[in-house]
């Protein structure tokens, strides 16, 4: 008796039923490394994001990579070389996972809010 291999509908399936349960888990993880005072926190949970949100293209974690958005946005105005490679990388992650469109919507609303706060 030979088992077949397993096709890769089901191994995606897979992959994804485990991305579902294993993301969420280290949210809180980089939250707390994203409000941290120290640049060098920051700046790995960056590069985190970047490679979590290339890992997830596609497998439905948008919601997670959206709400990981809100914590890295706000490291735009970070002077340090360092940090600001990592913010792009995990832009540029961000664009993967969430689309360029999300992205592009999320800075134009964030700077709406920035120009109408500075108005008044």
């Amino acid at each position: 008796m030979t088992s077949s291999p397993p096709t890769l509908n089901k191994q995606s399936h897979d992959v994804a039923n485990s991305l579902n349960t294993e993301v969420p888990q280290i949210l809180s993880i980089i939250n707390k490394s994203l409000f941290c005072r120290d640049l060098v926190h920051r700046q790995t949970a960056m590069y985190t994001i970047q490679h979590l949100s290339l890992g997830v293209a596609g497998f439905g974690c948008e919601d997670a990579l959206n709400h990981l958005l809100n914590y890295v946005w706000p490291n735009v105005f970070e002077t340090s070389p360092h940090v600001v490679q990592a913010f792009m990388g995990s832009i540029e992650g961000m664009r993967l996972g969430l689309g360029p469109t999300r992205v592009m919507q999320y800075a134009l609303q964030v700077s709406e809010v920035l120009v109408c706060s500075y108005r008044y």
